[in-house]
């Protein structure tokens, strides 16, 4: 009997769960968005003062007259690396990896012009997991993704002389795309035969996030947002199972069930949380201390420090979740003129492995 090619598992997967840019039993995690705010440990709500403000604090769009601005997180050398050691490996299952291959993308886009702001957020991750057992081999992928179009807005309330305290409030509105997938092939050796089964989410709706920031002196200044304040989602979704078999290393269907799936049963909404957050600028030592508190007690906290003029800033951070690794960050920062450009990076085992982020935009 023919032996299934392992390519077929991969390449499905990465045909199904990319092309469709969905896999995934969870959605992909609130995201540490603009390498600045990596580098800082997400501690950086009440220090929003860019474009990311967007996602992080509206109230932060009036701090510039113009920007445009990009930025990336994504794995780091060490992912790509078993992903390329997979590829390898296609048409041998069992040497593939026993630990999961993650892959987590996120990006930000947008303009602001004066309290205005208007931009895209997208997220995405997708894990692949091989299982084992006699002579069955079950690969699974699974992920999700969101795209965010998001319009803000940024007003002043009032400001007190000598700038000894200021109030701002945002407001951002958003329409928002999900979708996720789970997939899974089970196959026997040396049977050419295999099942697979996936569960597909799409869904749709709208969410307003509220930010205030408040300046308590010129050197430090408080920050809070209410993310999902108003939102409404909905979720479709669908079962498919179909039994294939492989001829001449190709995979041909064999029998195909399709069935809906209840809404109820489906992902979570998105849901109302909340953040707040403290920065203080001490005079005169170019330095910035900043520190985050989430609803779900989650702790970040970081520090940046001006050199030549602030042209170059370095930047160290940790978020500590109350569960899990604490996630250890680094970053860098160039400032000519109106150009800036940042990068980042974290880890949870001493940078072993790591996720690199990074930023460039033009500000006045």
């Amino acid at each position: 009997m023919k032996r299934i090619s392992a390519r077929w598992v991969v390449a499905g997967l990465g045909t199904t769960l990319l092309l469709t840019t969905g896999a995934g039993a969870a959605a992909p995690a609130p995201l540490e968005v603009g390498a600045r705010a990596y580098g800082l440990g997400g501690a950086y709500t009440a220090v929003a003062d860019d474009i990311s403000a967007l996602r992080w604090n509206p109230a932060g769009l009036s701090a510039t007259r113009f920007e445009v601005g990009v930025a990336a997180t994504g794995p780091g050398l060490e992912t790509w690396q078993r992903l390329q050691a997979l590829r390898d490996q296609l048409d041998d299952p069992a040497a593939w990896p026993d630990e999961p291959v993650v892959v987590d993308l996120k990006t930000v886009a947008g303009l602001s012009i004066g309290p205005l702001g208007a931009g895209g957020v997208a997220q995405g991750r997708l894990e692949i997991t091989r299982t084992e057992s006699g002579s069955n081999v079950q690969v699974r992928g699974e992920g999700a993704y969101a795209v965010d179009a998001t319009l803000g807005l940024a007003a002043p309330v009032f400001t007190l002389p000598m700038g000894s305290a200021r109030l701002t409030l945002g407001l951002t509105g958003r329409k928002a795309q999900q979708q996720q997938m789970t997939l899974e092939r089970t196959y026997t050796n040396p049977s050419p035969t295999y099942t697979e089964v996936s569960e597909r989410w799409d869904g749709q709706g709208y969410g307003a996030d509220l930010g205030l920031l408040l300046g308590l002196s010129p050197y430090v200044q408080v920050g809070a947002k209410v993310e999902n304040a108003f939102s409404r989602f909905e979720w479709q979704g669908k079962r498919v199972q179909e039994d294939k078999y492989v001829a001449d290393d190709q995979p041909v269907p064999n029998t195909r069930n399709e069935q809906p799936l209840d809404p109820a049963s489906g992902p979570p909404s998105p849901e109302r949380n909340w953040r707040a957050g403290i920065a203080v600028r001490p005079p005169v030592l170019g330095l910035l201390l900043a520190a985050d508190i989430e609803q779900d007690g989650t702790l970040h906290y970081g520090l940046e420090k001006g050199f030549l003029f602030n042209a170059v800033r370095v930047r160290v951070g940790q978020a500590r979740p109350r569960s899990g690794q604490p996630v250890t960050t680094a970053g860098l920062g160039l400032a000519l003129g109106p150009v800036h450009v940042d990068a980042a990076a974290g880890s949870t085992d001493g940078f072993r492995t790591y996720q690199l982020g990074v930023e460039a935009g033009l500000k006045f």
